[in-house]
């Protein structure tokens, strides 16, 4: 993690409903690709191999935590692509000092278990720790950044002539953090969507900007995925339609010709 990211704290105000009177950002951790070229170690043939990998954020600033694990059945795996969104939080105001990540893997021996503190297991990494620094986020980046990739070794039988190793490789996102037009009045810029959580129709209101000419609106669900824009909006107040979309958590993004303005989430019930 040589590639240190300006922090850029911007004092723009918006909310997903209107009785927020602070910003709100939501932090989400995610692993994007875990990798091993783990043998099979229980000795039964093929497809025996189950490895593992735990891992956890832990924001000791505001005692908050996020935990998950994958595991994956067969020998020689080589690179999975769980996209597994394993830690998010909200946060008004600053963000923590630092997080905390911790991980571990190794070949499941037993059904069903998993966790740091597994002894069933074979091939075993130890426990990693790394710190993450809050200059390493950007609290603009809207889209998945990666953070970096965490190797390590264990004891074991490889599918080459290479050491027994696991990697992880961790991800985040800020839905909240504002990427905004400095020519803007940032501090008076505002964006309420009425009603949230929406059943089929809600209207997004926005106030602040010098005018209301080319405004573009994205929504995206929480994999990322684009599932609805409008462009060439004219207007401070902007109707949405959401009764083709399914039951779930949604971000908003609000750009005016082709810079970000706001984000905040939707729900839609």
């Amino acid at each position: 993690m040589t590639n240190v990211l300006t922090r850029t704290l911007l004092t723009c105000l918006f909310c997903t409903v209107s009785i927020y009177t602070q910003a709100q950002k939501f932090v989400e951790f995610r692993t994007s690709e875990v990798s091993t070229n783990l043998d099979d170690m229980d000795g039964f043939g093929a497809g025996d191999s189950d490895p593992m990998w735990c891992y956890e954020i832990l924001d000791t600033t505001f005692n908050l935590s996020g935990y998950n694990d994958v595991e994956y059945t067969g020998n020689c795996l080589g690179t999975e692509t769980p996209l597994d969104v394993f830690y998010s939080e909200s946060y008004s105001g600053n963000l923590p000092d630092a997080y905390l990540f911790r991980w571990r893997a190794y070949e499941n021996d037993v059904v069903l278990l998993g966790g740091f503190n597994n002894t069933l297991c074979d091939a075993a990494t130890l426990i990693d720790s790394v710190i993450i620094d809050a200059s390493l986020i950007d609290e603009g980046q809207f889209n998945w950044s990666t953070l970096a990739t965490f190797s390590d070794t264990a004891t074991g039988i490889s599918c080459d002539t290479m050491p027994l190793m696991y990697s992880i490789t961790l991800q985040y996102r800020v839905l909240g953090g504002v990427s905004v037009d400095k020519t803007q009045s940032a501090d008076s810029f505002e964006a309420t969507l009425i009603p949230n959580p929406v059943l089929d129709y809600a209207t997004l209101h926005l106030s602040g900007l010098k005018d209301y000419s080319n405004i573009d609106i994205q929504l995206f669900d929480m994999t990322g995925r684009k599932v609805q824009a409008l462009n060439n909006q004219n207007s401070d107040r902007i109707p949405l339609k959401v009764d083709d979309l399914d039951k779930g958590v949604y971000v908003l993004r609000v750009l005016q010709e082709g810079r970000s303005v706001g984000v905040l989430k939707m729900v839609v019930r």
